[in-house]
């Protein structure tokens, strides 16, 4: 069952030590808060870290520019499992 094979798949990945590490290499990038950042900044983590991140995981994904002047940019993802 698609079910059973994607919930062991998701404890492996955990129980494995693999999502600690991705978390920390995430969690070790040089981040500001909203308000002192840029949106440059942001833009390249998107770009060099989530988007590649979540292709990995079968997503399909997007970056926008945010329509606000000097509003970080917006990554929105989609993954369709069954087409049925």
């Amino acid at each position: 069952m698609e079910r059973d094979r994607l919930l062991k798949q998701a404890s492996d990945y955990a129980v494995s030590g693999q999502l600690a590490s991705d978390l920390a290499r995430l969690v070790a990038c040089r981040s500001v808060s909203q308000s002192e950042g840029t949106p440059e900044e942001l833009l390249a983590y998107l770009n060099d870290h989530i988007q590649p991140w979540v292709s990995e995981l079968g997503f399909h994904s997007e970056i926008f520019s945010n329509p606000r002047e000097g509003g970080a940019p917006l990554l929105l993802a989609t993954r369709i499992e069954d087409d049925s």
